[in-house]
């Protein structure tokens, strides 16, 4: 007999624990319930890191700012389908592509004084160094 009640999940969620001998914490329960039930565990929302990206986010432009308010918004309703729409409407509004090809437009730093290494990577026109690929 398959459970199906939550009553019955639960009852055969702590019977599987004593037959493992787990201890009923939290965690080891809401593992053994979702096995008995065949479901997934929701992931619980990472509201203190969003908050933490969103105190980091310019409002130099009004652009900016409208994108910070509604990423803040998504964050405070815990909102996946809010958050989701406000970056595809962001990143497609702005068209930028993370990086740029090597193009006319670079600046050309000088060359550093013998046995020194380059300061960094060259600079685009707009004044901000493109980003590198982290290379494993």
């Amino acid at each position: 007999m398959n459970p199906t009640t939550p009553q019955e999940i639960a009852r055969e969620a702590v019977k599987l624990l004593a037959a493992r001998r787990l201890p009923p914490t939290p965690d080891h329960f809401q593992a053994a319930y979702h096995e008995v039930a065949g479901t997934r565990p929701l992931q619980p929302f990472p509201l203190a890191q969003l908050r933490q990206i969103a105190q980091g986010l310019p409002e130099r432009t009004p652009a900016q700012a409208r994108f910070k308010a509604l990423f803040n918004r998504a964050v405070a309703r815990h909102s996946w389908e809010d958050l989701e729409k406000v970056l595809v409407q962001h990143l497609g509004s702005t068209a930028a592509p993370l990086t740029d090809p090597p193009s006319a437009t670079a600046v050309p730093r000088a060359a550093p004084p013998s046995g020194e290494a380059p300061a960094g990577p060259a600079t685009s026109a707009g004044g901000e160094a493109p980003i590198q690929p982290e290379i494993a």
